[in-house]
């Protein structure tokens, strides 16, 4: 509930959506789906016992789960566009810059919604519930940053 887990997801963010680079990956993102949420999933189920809060706070979950979901597809989509320029000798600067723009674009937007998404998971648990999900919380987001860095 401080700055600090808000500044540390924020750095996780940036350093996910920067490192989601090009290369491939062997997991499918089902398996994210699958099992990069499911033990906060659970614990949110065990420790949130106010049925209001407990909705409120799968819904974020499930945005958030959505959100790295659609940033694999889009680390997919930008290394096929990467490759494709990169296999053309004759592709000028500007065409890379502008890859390059898409993407500090793209993670500035994504570092907002995951930021604001972060909040309110803070907003909505009391300190104990935090303190009890926020390891459950890391987990998730250290299982999606392994499988954008595969």
């Amino acid at each position: 509930m401080t700055f600090t887990g808000l500044a540390r997801t924020t750095l996780v963010l940036f350093l996910l959506l920067s490192l989601a680079g090009c290369k491939s990956s062997s997991s499918s993102l089902a398996d994210i789906k699958t099992h990069a949420f499911s033990d906060l999933r659970s614990d949110i189920d065990m420790v949130i016992t106010d049925n209001y809060r407990k909705k409120k706070t799968l819904a974020l979950i499930n945005d958030l789960e959505q959100i790295f979901l659609n940033i694999a597809e889009l680390r997919l989509a930008r290394a096929a566009k990467f490759r494709a320029l990169n296999a053309d000798y004759d592709t000028p600067k500007e065409e890379f810059m502008n890859l390059y723009e898409e993407i500090r674009i793209e993670v500035a937007e994504n570092q907002k919604v995951v930021s604001s998404i972060h909040r309110q998971f803070l907003t909505i648990t009391t300190e104990d519930e935090w303190s009890q999900l926020s390891k459950s919380h890391s987990n998730a987001l250290d299982s999606v940053i392994a499988f954008l860095q595969t």
